[in-house]
């Protein structure tokens, strides 16, 4: 800012310091041809001042410095002199430096009354300064002759009374000017003057990230923006242009106007409108509210002032001001465009929805009067794609989940999953719901039935590696007996059903913490172990939640016979097959037995093959097992249980032997050819016996090493797939899905957010959820990452979603060529049609699912579907096509030429659309086909073209790209 004529002051900078707050000197600079004098007098400074601070009590002098924090932020540059200055403004600087004789006599002085003298002589010439009385000489000369001055006529200067100034400042009609930037008013009292403080700046207005204040001052010194201001109601509007023009010459980036409604009720058909306007600067967006204080007579009389806020400070003052008030908003690349959405005639009613808009405060009158339960029935049919999908146990769950009475009773929701899995009948899921009500209603009385007492071969989990190797189908029973619970009204049984994979189907989990949701939820073991720790995920109050006792197995009397890995090699060999030294069949019995998960047996099939390789240098036994544990006597192995890894190797990334025991019958192996052969037969057990002369003539670095199963390192593998990706970058968290299992894209966002969850719960590498800003989707997940899921985890998780729509990877980010698709970004926004279309993508994905495993249809003509709209049969066409295609019924050039809108797009030719065709599908046919590599392809196919994209899109989505 520039100074002219003494002390004109255009603009001055935060005014909210606290009375005698001692000013930095410390970080003065004062320059001078490129040489730094500070160091002359930044000692005596300090001191002084910091002294005067103490000392000097009366109201005038705190009121100056007071008045001195205010002026200490403000840039100045004067010419002449010219005086670059730091961090404190070069006004106070020289006034102080005008001063300092004063206090430097002051410091040296040999008695009280001197010191007191001198330093009033100095605060009265930074007063005299300040004002615009100091001496010709002093504003003409140099700096240094200045000083010398001073030294040598030490104060022949005159020194004003301080209300001789006061009353000097209240006839200078260019300082009345100032003054009013200042928010200083100069009184008259009788024969004096005093100045008056006016009330500080809210700093809940204006940010401190920016120069806010500097901002709003020097957008108040143009008359015209300073009376719409000053005036606001119906001001808005007009401002959004100059305010932008403002904020683009102070170097904020991607300016949007926003339009916005406000409603007082569900009858209001006649909103308050409003605008604003956004933009970015050091990473962060900023609103410009410069006529908020409009709505301070309107029912939020705590926006009383303009507003210069980063955009979530900005949301939080208008949520905090009208909570009861419905408001929605959207944002436009233009002012006008801004005017005619949200300056229309006739208004808007609360029920209707703005292609795009978003939803800032949800009063309880607007989900009581105006939103709608979602439907199966409201929602638009998706193209018939035959689907003939096999239902699984967690389709099963979601059926009984989303009945026209939907189930909310915990009991009866566990009940209901095991009977629908054919665990139990009819006659026993009402037993057990009795059972479990009886146990729940006489808990710490002499007939309390304790909960294992359900369940058959009952054992009691306490530890993570329990949760994560419970089997589908499993019952997990939450108790505490404790007569003096915390919670009384809580109830003190719980029940859950493993779906394997350390997941958990649950209704109403917060009656075991009040962190958790009342509705179905599939939890994660993470999210569990801190209720069997007592050790709770989040209170709502300073008291502890007792810690819960926690049983687990199949239900008394179930159908389901708990396989051990015995009984299914026997099965296995029975069916007459042979056992094989191969990581894949060890996997399979893991898996057939129900040890381990489909996704968990897969990964840890991986990992000890990895452990094969000679060149592996990343994988190791810790990988692979846990609580190990070396031996070095043969009878050691006759006493392991079953399920214990035995590893034979040298080095912890070289193994040379592996066998899993299956009880006391031995045990079956893995890579016998790495070692001497133990069996004359091959399609044998191993006995232990068998490996007494291994221990007898064992060298030193030879080892055996035992362990369980280590499932908590692959536990983000088996979820996210093998080379899956779930790190912070910065205030981001970044999500990957890699390959096989990639079981979470059969998730919905309601699962996927307790994996999320899950995962950043983890002993090892635990991430802090809090301190995230953005979660950014890099592969697909559930629906492909388009609006369903991404706006849905931007709801659930109130944070930022970057989402690669449709696409499997991250390949399409920021794409050289423009035919690509590109990336997503969502924000938090409880719109109802986000549920409506995350149902219609999962929907969507299910079908893809039945076309796989119907493949005849495949070959059909889609001539049959000529009834249905152009866009659907067009979808329909593409889709059975890109399927002929990866079955290899056609090739890259044929579907080119049923589809040149892969070629051409706008006008222009791309041909390097074959080559990618090419890559994509021998990426995928370089391997076993699976159903989920085949809807992976399906959607790499559909989302490789703006013009295949956008006739999906349009289809499910709804969304204009």
């Amino acid at each position: 800012m520039k100074i002219d004529n003494n002390i004109m002051l255009k603009v001055w900078f935060k005014n909210h310091f606290s009375n005698y707050s001692d000013p930095n000197i410390s970080t003065m600079k004062l320059i001078k041809k490129e040489r730094d004098y500070s160091y002359l007098y930044e000692n005596i400074l300090t001191f002084n001042i910091e002294k005067a601070d103490i000392l000097v009590r009366s109201p005038n002098e705190a009121l100056l410095f007071e008045l001195f924090e205010r002026f200490k932020d403000i840039e100045v540059y004067f010419s002449p002199p010219t005086l670059l200055i730091g961090s404190i403004t070069g006004v106070a600087y020289q006034s102080i430096l005008a001063a300092s004789p004063s206090f430097f006599q002051a410091a040296i002085s040999d008695t009280s009354d001197e010191y007191y003298l001198y330093l009033k002589e100095g605060i009265i010439n930074i007063v005299a300064e300040l004002l615009g009385e100091s001496l010709s000489e002093v504003a003409s000369k140099t700096l240094a002759k200045s000083i010398k001055l001073y030294l040598k006529n030490k104060f022949i200067k005159k020194s004003l009374h301080i209300n001789d100034a006061i009353k000097n400042f209240s006839k200078n009609d260019q300082l009345q000017q100032s003054s009013k930037i200042l928010k200083l008013e100069p009184n008259e009292l009788e024969n004096r003057f005093e100045i008056k403080m006016l009330s500080r700046i809210n700093p809940d207005n204006l940010t401190n990230d920016i120069p806010s204040v500097e901002y709003l001052a020097q957008l108040k010194a143009d008359d015209t923006i300073n009376k719409k201001i000053t005036s606001p109601i119906g001001q808005c509007e007009s401002l959004m242009e100059p305010v932008a023009n403002f904020m683009a010459n102070h170097d904020m980036t991607n300016i949007k106007y926003r339009g916005i409604y406000i409603w007082d009720d569900a009858t209001d058909e006649m909103p308050l409108n409003h605008f604003v306007v956004l933009g970015k600067k050091n990473d962060k967006n900023y609103v410009f509210d410069l006529t908020a204080h409009q709505f301070a007579n309107e029912g939020m009389p705590s926006l009383n002032a303009p507003l210069i806020l980063e955009e979530t400070e900005w949301e939080k003052r208008y949520i905090a001001a009208g909570s009861n008030k419905l408001i929605k908003y959207k944002d436009f690349n233009t002012a006008n465009r801004a005017s005619d959405v949200y300056n229309a005639y006739p208004r808007h009613a609360p029920n209707e929805i703005i292609d795009g808009e978003k939803i800032l405060i949800t009063p309880p009158w607007y989900w009581k009067t105006v939103k709608k339960d979602i439907n199966q029935n409201d929602l638009i049919e998706l193209p018939n794609i035959d689907s003939n999908a096999t239902p699984t146990i967690r389709d099963q769950i979601y059926q009984i989940a989303t009945t026209d009475l939907p189930i909310k009773d915990n009991f009866t929701f566990t009940a209901e999953i095991l009977q629908h899995s054919g665990l139990i009948n009819e006659a026993q899921k009402t037993k057990l719901i009795d059972r479990l009500k009886n146990i729940s209603q006489q808990a710490g009385s002499s007939r309390y039935e304790q909960p294992n007492e359900l369940i058959e071969q009952a054992h009691q989990i306490t530890t993570i590696d329990q949760l994560l190797q419970l089997k589908k189908g499993e019952l997990v029973v939450f108790s505490d007996n404790d007569s003096e619970l915390v919670y009384k009204n809580k109830s003190r049984v719980h029940t859950m059903v493993s779906l394997g994979n350390g997941r958990f189907a649950t209704m109403a989990s917060n009656a075991l913490d009040p962190s958790l949701d009342d509705g179905m939820q599939f939890l994660m073991a993470e999210q569990l172990i801190p209720l069997i720790t007592g050790k709770t995920l989040k209170l709502l109050n300073p008291l502890t939640i007792p810690k819960y006792f926690v049983y687990a197995g199949y239900p008394k009397d179930s159908s389901e016979q708990d396989s051990s890995l015995l009984t299914t090699v026997y099965k296995y060999l029975a069916d007459g097959k042979k056992i094989k030294n191969t990581p894949s069949f060890i996997s399979l019995i893991l898996q057939k037995s129900g040890e381990l998960s489909p996704e968990q047996a897969l990964i840890f099939s991986d990992t000890i093959e990895t452990l094969r390789d000679s060149d592996n240098s990343k994988t190791t036994i810790n990988d692979v097992i846990t609580n190990k544990e070396k031996i070095s006597d043969v009878n050691q192995l006759t006493a392991l249980s079953s399920g214990t890894l035995v590893i034979f190797h040298k080095t912890d990334y070289q193994v040379s032997y592996i066998m899993m025991s299956i009880g006391k019958k031995g045990f079956i192996t893995l890579f016998s050819e790495h070692l001497e052969k133990t069996s004359k037969y091959d399609n044998e057990l191993i006995s232990p016996s068998q490996f007494n002369n291994f221990f007898n003539n064992k060298s030193d670095d030879q080892q055996v090493t035992i362990g369980q199963i280590n499932l908590k390192s692959m536990r983000q593998s088996a979820l996210l797939g093998k080379g899956s990706l779930f790190t912070v970058d910065g205030n981001k968290l970044l999500i990957k899905v890699q390959g096989a299992p990639s079981i979470v894209n059969d998730m919905d966002a309601l699962e996927l957010a307790n994996v999320i969850k899950g995962l950043s719960m983890q002993e090892t590498n635990s991430i802090d959820l809090q301190k995230i800003d953005t979660i950014e989707l890099q592969s697909c997940f559930s629906t492909f990452g388009s609006q369903s899921l991404g706006q849905k985890l931007a709801n659930i998780f109130d944070k930022k979603v970057i989402a690669y729509p449709f696409s499997m990877s991250k390949t399409f980010e920021d794409p050289k060529e423009e035919w690509m698709t590109k990336p997503k970004i969502y924000e938090p926004n409880k719109l109802v049609l986000a549920d409506e279309q995350h149902i219609r993508n999962n929907k969507f994905y299910k079908d893809l699912a039945g076309l796989y495993q119907n493949q005849k249809i495949i070959s059909a003509k889609a001539e049959r579907h000529l009834n249905l709209p152009k866009p659907e049969y067009l979808l329909i066409q593409l889709i059975y096509e890109a399927a002929r295609l990866i079955l290899k019924k056609i090739n890259e050039e044929d579907f080119l030429e049923l589809h040149p809108e892969y070629i051409s797009h706008d006008g222009r030719i791309y041909p390097q659309a074959l080559m990618e065709l090419k890559s994509l599908i021998r990426s995928f046919t370089s391997q076993e086909m699976t159903q989920q590599n085949f809807i992976e392809l399906i959607i790499e196919i559909l989302s490789l073209s703006h013009s295949s994209f956008d006739l999906l899109n349009q289809l499910l989505s709804k969304e204009e790209h």
